[in-house]
């Protein structure tokens, strides 16, 4: 199992690199986003190799994270291009 925690680390730090050399915002943020679910998949596979209940809270707690970075980033873009008039 710890395998595949240091394949996920290595994809991890690959990513990095899509941060910081995307060419466009939405890149960014893709990148942003799956290194947020990498970091909880190796969280979670750590907490079930070590045996640890507890970081599993951690791992809710990064889900939530990241699904208000979606929905926030979402929302820049809608902002950005102009789409946020309120339709009666």
């Amino acid at each position: 199992m710890m395998n595949y925690i240091f394949i996920l680390t290595g994809l991890f730090f690959l990513l990095i690199l899509r941060v910081i050399k995307g060419p466009s915002v939405s890149d960014t943020m893709l990148a942003v986003e799956v290194m947020g679910n990498l970091a909880i998949c190796i969280l979670g596979l750590f907490a079930l190799y070590k045996g640890y209940g507890f970081l599993m809270d951690v791992v809710l707690v990064i889900v939530l994270a990241n699904f208000l970075v979606v929905v926030g980033f979402g929302k820049y873009l809608e902002l950005k291009n102009g789409k946020d008039q309120k339709k009666v």
